[in-house]
């Protein structure tokens, strides 16, 4: 399961990829290695979808680390019940990242 995002550097989205070119191109990727690959635009039906679909790769993006985060939370506990979540890209992603989970880990 892949989740393409978008963050802020320095207040500003031009110095990343965009998500929907990162989406792209895992998709083309996929295709291109004779890979089953679902592609969706929107995390909500991604998630839906992930239960039914039998795709081997689900390609979706978010519009937050935030966001992102919760989506591959669902997307991997309605396909495997469990998993885990690999944070790539920049250390800005990854410290977003790490902020969402010490945020949650100190209102639990």
């Amino acid at each position: 399961m892949v989740v393409t995002t978008e963050t802020s550097i320095s207040g500003n989205f031009h110095r990343s990829m965009s998500a929907s070119v990162l989406l792209e191109t895992w998709y083309d990727v996929a295709k291109e290695n004779n890979l089953d690959a679902y592609r969706c635009d929107d995390p909500r039906k991604a998630v839906d979808d992930a239960q039914n679909n039998t795709a081997c790769i689900v390609i979706t993006k978010a519009d937050s680390v935030v966001n992102a985060v919760k989506s591959a939370s669902l997307l991997l506990a309605s396909r495997y019940k469990k998993g885990v979540i690999c944070v790539t890209g920049s250390l800005h992603a990854v410290a977003a990242v790490l902020s969402l989970i010490q945020n949650e880990t100190n209102h639990t």
